[in-house]
Parts: structure tokens; sequence; C-alpha cells
């Protein structure tokens, strides 16, 4: 908040300028004009294991790729050894990609131009609860 205090909740919905909140903690909700908001931090889901499974399946098939080109009877210790560690980085890159993914998006209020306010305002509805449902069907086939 511009004053200082921190609120935490689930984003209800967007209404006008005004953010409705529900707390968990206190099993309450309440509603903050947005002229009041500094920023706010949106969590996003953990994908790193998502990023692991792709990045071991993508790693198993390219140390099968590299045991096929090389051959059955030719295997020599170097190719055995990238067949085998293909998956294992593989997977780590594809963990670490998840985790770039699963960093919380920080939307700034203070300061901004109406127009940006404006968007930021509509990028939040996307991520509430409620959304305004009528519009977006309406919107959809235009």
């Amino acid at each position: 908040m511009t004053d200082g205090r921190f609120v935490s909740g689930e984003l209800l919905a967007v209404k006008g300028n005004e953010l409705i909140i529900h707390d968990k903690s206190i099993d309450r909700g309440f509603t903050v004009d947005i002229t009041q908001v500094s920023g706010i931090r949106i969590k996003k889901k953990s994908r790193v294991f998502t990023g692991l499974a792709i990045g071991l399946i993508a790693g198993l098939g390219i140390g099968a790729g590299i045991v096929k080109s090389a051959g059955e009877l030719h295997l020599e210790r170097g190719t055995a050894m990238m067949a085998f560690i293909s998956p294992l980085l593989a997977a780590t890159i594809g963990g670490m990609i998840g985790a770039g993914q699963s960093r919380p998006k920080i939307v700034f209020a203070k300061g901004q131009p109406p127009i940006q306010l404006e968007g930021s305002l509509r990028y939040l509805e996307e991520h509430a609860r409620w959304r305004n449902t009528w519009k977006n069907i309406f919107l959809k086939d235009k």
C-alpha cells in the first residue's frame, strides 16, 4: 500500500478502480482503491516439475538418438556417457526454465499514468477469481 502497509489475499474481482480481495487468514473480504496501492505481486503456480519432466523426456530422446546414430556395435565410452548425461542435463535445464516461468509477476500502480493504470486493471481482471465473463464472451465473437 502507499502508506507502507502490506495486504495479502486472493483477488476476487476488479470493479472499476477497486480491487475486491479476500483474506483467508481472517476469513474476510475487503475492497481497496487502486490509488492506495503501490504494487501488486501475483503468485504463479510452480512449473519446476513440469519443466523437469519435459526436459527428461527430451533428454531421453536425445540420448536414444545418440546411441542409434553411433550404432549398436560401436558404442564407445564417450558416446555412452553423452547418452547417459543428456537426460540429466536436459532435465536440469527444463527445471530451471520452469522455475523462471514460476516467478511472481509484479504490477506497479503508484505513479502510473491513467492509461497504464487502466491496462494494469485489465491485466488484474484476467487474474481475478470472478472475471467479467459476459464481457469476455461478447468480445471473443468480434
